[in-house]
């Protein structure tokens, strides 16, 4: 006897069919924006990276995004940081030895030290002080043998300027080719300070006074090293870091406040990561923070307890005015700059840089360009198993092709939007489920028939 199909397996025949049949229906007419992109490529891989037109409309996870063939077929993809392998030069501290101090009668004292170990290559010496409030000139000079000495860097300025703002620098940069001795010379070593009190003595005659006299105390302070320190390079290879490029930033302003400096930039919600300011200004640290929002109204908190900081004094210079923030996707950006008592830094441009992304996919080698699809709301993220095959290649070859200029979807319909009643996909789908249970009721009673009939 032959097996008949019970009632409870049509539905779950009607499903299988009617998932297979909606499937086929493309999420492509819910995307606002489309691109071009030429393959024509031999490479294994393609890499089709993002542009400012498509992070102004994609969503944070990129789930509105979608890529067809030649054919119109969909084409499985990942989206992926772009990286770069790159070294990495930092600056090691190590512990000089003090060997011998010489005191001049010019007010200069000559400070020996010695390079442990084996001669490195030197880019550096720090002196590590309690002393607060003063400005030095100083030279470095480098030897073998403590006989003959070469000028490795010459009046270059130490100073601490913390009574009055957060500025100091004790280190005199150079570069050495690796010398086992350095003589520190430092001028106008010790300094006559006024005590912050004084003594005020009255003289008296016939009943009156007759003279004040304010005594003063002046101290010599001479400086204090504590220790003395060199510095080293060392290389450290990082085998992948995110590759980063300039983005455009619109509607510069500045806005000068009681206790502070506010910058506003509007962008096109690139992945930024870091701001650069531009000032002539000179001679300034200060705090920093910024804030990301979407609406000029509400604003989150990206980052803050930065510093910026330019000073060019008596030949010691030092610049940084970059602000770095966690990868953040906002048209507008606020930059706030802390100016305490201190008069506002005229700022004059800024400009923003962060990560780059790309399409990842298989090279299709098909006739007919490629194309992106982009810019929807309540779009579910594809699923796709290209990521566990790309895992798997070994040293495939990649190509790059760049998306050509935005266009309109001419078959854009926003999901869940009003459409008209007998032109949306409720009604289309709705009759290819009212076709797929006809066809089922239609096998079902065909399958009792030839059940119920006897064998031969």
């Amino acid at each position: 006897m032959k097996k008949r199909i019970s009632p409870p397996a049509l539905p779950i025949l009607i499903f299988i069919l009617s998932s297979n049949i909606l499937s086929a229906l493309g999420i492509t007419d819910n995307l606002h924006f489309m691109k071009n992109v030429t393959s024509g490529k031999d490479s294994d891989i393609l890499r089709v990276p993002l542009d400012s037109e498509i992070y102004d409309s994609v969503s944070a996870n990129f789930a509105d995004m979608r890529l067809t063939d030649g054919k119109n077929a969909e084409t499985p993809f990942i989206v992926k940081q772009d990286t770069v392998s790159e070294t990495q030069i930092t600056q090691v501290y190590h512990s000089a030895k003090i060997i011998s101090l010489t005191r001049h009668d010019d007010n200069r004292i000559g400070i020996c030290v010695e390079i442990p170990g084996d001669n490195r290559d030197i880019t550096g010496l720090v002196l590590k002080t309690p002393s607060k409030n003063f400005e030095k000139q100083a030279g470095v000079y480098g030897s073998s043998d403590m006989k003959e000495w070469k000028a490795m860097a010459e009046d270059q300025s130490i100073f601490d300027y913390s009574e009055v703002v957060g500025l100091s620098n004790t280190t005199l940069k150079f570069s050495s080719p690796g010398f086992k001795y350095y003589k520190i010379s430092i001028a106008n070593f010790a300094e006559n300070r006024r005590s912050p009190g004084s003594e005020l003595i009255t003289e008296k005659r016939q009943g009156g006074d007759f003279s004040r006299i304010e005594k003063l105390t002046i101290n010599t302070e001479p400086l204090k090293i504590d220790e003395i320190g060199f510095l080293t390079k060392s290389e450290k290879k990082i085998i992948r870091k995110n590759r980063t490029r300039e983005y455009p930033v619109s509607e510069f302003s500045c806005r000068d406040g009681k206790d502070e400096t506010e910058i506003f930039i509007s962008t096109k919600k690139e992945p930024l990561t870091l701001f650069s300011l531009e000032t002539e200004s000179n001679n300034f640290s200060r705090a920093v923070s910024v804030d990301g929002g979407n609406d000029k109204k509400n604003w989150l908190n990206l980052a803050g307890g930065g510093k910026i900081t330019k000073i060019d004094i008596s030949g010691y210079r030092e610049t940084k005015l970059d602000i770095s923030i966690p990868e953040s996707r906002f048209k507008h950006y606020r930059i706030r700059i802390s100016n305490g008592n201190a008069p506002p830094v005229k700022f004059s441009a800024t400009r923003a840089s962060g990560n780059i992304y790309c399409l990842e996919l298989i090279n299709p080698k098909t006739s007919g360009d490629l194309s992106v699809y982009y810019g929807g709301a309540k779009i579910p993220l594809p699923s796709y198993d290209i990521k566990e095959i790309l895992d798997k290649l070994k040293n495939p070859s990649y190509s790059e092709i760049k998306p050509g200029g935005q266009k309109e979807n001419p078959l854009y319909k926003p999901a869940g939007g009003n459409q008209p009643f007998l032109d949306s996909r409720i009604l289309f789908t709705s009759i290819i489920v009212l076709m797929v249970a006809i066809l089922g009721w239609i096998l079902y009673k065909g399958f009792r028939k030839i059940d119920t009939m006897d064998p031969e």
